[in-house]
């Protein structure tokens, strides 16, 4: 994938989170970097995944957030009340500092 496409797939997952924050988390360099950072260190995903597979396997990452939130009890997504927004920010900010 290169420069553009990957630009274009950062926007596009933005969009999506705006447009229906409860369903869609946004996979950013910095938030795949954090969720493979857990995965590593807390095992709460059977399987591996490297962060360059994140952006070409959206649904795949979908599926580890909610592994995530699931193995800490947090409450995102459709079936609760609160949205990606919030967790995507934590995402990034920890991913900053990695």
């Amino acid at each position: 994938m290169n420069k553009n496409e990957e630009r274009f797939f950062r926007f596009c997952y933005k969009i999506l989170l705006f447009q229906n924050p409860k369903k869609y988390p946004i996979c950013d360099s910095l938030s795949a970097k954090t969720t493979e950072f857990f995965i590593a260190k807390i095992h709460f995903y059977n399987g591996r995944i490297q962060v360059e597979k994140f952006k070409d396997d959206y649904e795949r990452y979908i599926e580890i957030v909610k592994a995530f939130t699931n193995h800490y009890s947090l409450k995102y997504g459709e079936e609760h009340e609160k949205d990606y927004k919030e967790l995507d920010k934590f995402l990034w900010l920890v991913g900053k500092n990695l």
